[in-house]
C-alpha cells in the first residue's frame, strides 16, 4: 500500500537533493548512453556499489512520485466539475482527471485513480 512521505527537508532542496543522487548515480555507473547498455553498466559493479545503485535509485523514485502526486492533485482541482470544459483534463480531450493521469503516466486506471486521490488530499482544505 502506498503511503506519502511527506518531504523533510534535511538540509538541502528538493531538486538539489535529486541531482545529487542522479549524480552518484552517474558515479557507480559511468555515463550511459542508451537504456539498453543499462543491463550491462549494472553487471559491472561489485555488490556494494549495486546496493548503493538500488538505494540512491529507489530515493530518487520516491522523490519523483512525490512530485508526480503532487502534480496530480493539482491538474484534479482544475478539472472539476465546476471547471467544466475549461477545466485542465477536459481542455485536453480527457473526461476526467484520472483519465489524464493515466494517459501521462502510462499507468493503469486504477493507479492514475490513486495518485489523483492521494495528490488531492495535499490540497485538502487549500485555497482553490
Amino acid at each position: 500500500m502506498f503511503v506519502l512521505i511527506r518531504w523533510e527537508n534535511r538540509g538541502m532542496e528538493l531538486f538539489t537533493d535529486i541531482m545529487a543522487r542522479v549524480a552518484a548515480i552517474r558515479d557507480l555507473t559511468g555515463e550511459v548512453p542508451d537504456a539498453g547498455l543499462l543491463p550491462a553498466a549494472v553487471d559491472r559493479l561489485d555488490d556494494g556499489e549495486a546496493v548503493a545503485l538500488l538505494e540512491l535509485a529507489s530515493e530518487v523514485g520516491r522523490m519523483v512520485e512525490r512530485l508526480r502526486t503532487a502534480a496530480a492533485g493539482v491538474v484534479a482541482r482544475r478539472s472539476s466539475r465546476e471547471a467544466g470544459h475549461a477545466g485542465v483534463a477536459q481542455a485536453r480531450g480527457h473526461r476526467s482527471a484520472v483519465a489524464l493521469v493515466q494517459r501521462l503516466t502510462g499507468s493503469s486506471r486504477a493507479e492514475a485513480a490513486r495518485q489523483v486521490r492521494v495528490g488531492e488530499t495535499l490540497y485538502d482544505g487549500a485555497e482553490a
